[in-house]
């Protein structure tokens, strides 16, 4: 379970859409937000975002190239999401 200062973080991240997290290093990334299940040898972290209903999740993409983070890009998955809920 996370920390309640890396559980308001992400929540700062996802309402400024992770533009503060462009040009950190994977390094810098990891003490920020925490290594989670992400493999440092992987260009693609995700971190799951804190959510207000049980139906909807929220992810967080991080593309890096050269250790660098490129491109974030915020996810909403829904259970049922064919059903239209």
């Amino acid at each position: 379970m996370k920390k309640d200062s890396e559980h308001d973080l992400l929540t700062t991240i996802a309402a400024d859409c992770g533009k503060q997290l462009v040009s950190l290093s994977m390094d810098e990334v990891s003490k920020l937000l925490g290594q989670a299940y992400n493999d440092y040898n992987s260009n693609i972290w995700r971190y799951k975002l804190p959510h207000k209903t049980f139906w909807s999740k929220k992810y967080l993409y991080l593309t890096f190239k050269d250790k660098k983070v490129i491109d974030c890009e915020f996810v909403r998955w829904r259970k049922y999401k064919k059903y239209g809920l």
